[in-house]
């Protein structure tokens, strides 16, 4: 894919407008350290559906879509179709504590807490003969119907430790990518183009693809933007999405893929990790070192507005 992009670049670049390839490496880990820890709880209802109560917080990552998910594959003997999943999300009076939402955390701990809930639910319904009981027949024989999930990162054996230092990595698992850039530097200008993004992950299984993809893509314009022209400096001239430079759709390339290596991982949640920070961890150095391979001009404060790129030009 690289040796096609710069093969892309090279053709398209002229004297006045060059293009060239950044690439740059990402990884993130995905849990808050050791200690860390979340719950999750899951109710059967009387129509057979069942409800997952957490607080996986939501800031466009998709904590919705990842608690169906997860609730879905936990209770795959109860063949439950994703309209039989509830979820009530972020209301302290019915949910338990699932920590907060950034690190990549929540889809692992909310993940491994369901789990947990799950596992706890499928032992109460299970009938002697490998069945599992309906809820009347839970009620009926005074089986709870509710079940708290839990998780927590530490204790022997979750977190490897190094037997000769008794050191080890607080983060049972990461996520890692690599990203390339096709940048286009006007030389008369300086002004910079992002033609073409493309990221190749490893982040474990891979649950929802649509959902991932939402995540890669924004992660990318989260990346262009932070390159190239979004600023927080100034409280009042950056306080709204045009002053602190958010891209426009037409500042993002239409050729914008995303690749997955798909390698379970042993200690996420039916072998996945988390996603979201991986696709904004590195994207911004890719648009960097693309503007310097097709420049010469190595910016080394961000934004790399167009005055400071044609300022290294002169």
């Amino acid at each position: 894919i690289y040796e096609e992009m710069v093969a892309t670049a090279a053709a398209a670049s002229t004297p006045d407008k060059r293009r060239a390839v950044g690439v740059a490496c990402a990884s993130y880990c995905c849990t808050g350290g050791n200690g860390d820890n979340a719950g999750a709880d899951l109710e059967l209802n009387p129509d057979g559906s069942v409800t997952n109560f957490n607080t996986w917080e939501d800031q466009g990552q998709g904590g919705d879509v990842g608690t169906v998910m997860h609730t879905l594959k936990c209770l795959e003997p109860l063949g439950l179709g994703p309209d039989q999943v509830h979820v009530v999300m972020d209301d302290s009076k019915y949910c338990p504590d699932s920590g907060m939402a950034g690190g990549s955390r929540s889809h692992m701990m909310v993940g491994h807490a369901t789990i947990d809930a799950a596992r706890k639910l499928l032992q109460a319904m299970r009938k002697p003969d490998g069945g599992y009981r309906c809820y009347e027949e839970m009620t009926a024989a005074g089986i709870p119907t509710k079940y708290q999930g839990y998780y927590e990162v530490g204790g022997l054996g979750l977190v490897p430790t190094d037997p000769n230092t008794g050191a080890g990595s607080s983060s049972p698992t990461l996520m890692y990518g690599v990203i390339m850039a096709d940048m286009e530097v006007d030389r008369q200008t300086g002004k910079a183009t992002c033609k073409s993004y493309v990221i190749v992950d490893d982040i474990g299984a891979v649950g929802n693809p649509i959902s991932v993809e939402g995540q890669a893509f924004g992660g990318a314009s989260h990346c262009i933007g932070f390159a190239l022209s979004e600023n927080y400096d100034d409280v009042k001239k950056h306080a709204n999405m045009k002053g602190a430079g958010i891209p426009y759709p037409q500042d993002i390339p239409d050729d914008l893929r995303v690749y997955h290596c798909l390698t379970p991982r042993k200690e996420g949640p039916h072998g996945s990790s988390g996603c979201s920070e991986l696709y904004q961890s590195a994207g911004h150095m890719a648009v960097i070192n693309g503007i310097y391979r097709a420049s010469g001009v190595r910016i080394y404060e961000l934004p790399a507005y167009p005055e400071k790129i044609k300022a290294g030009l002169d």
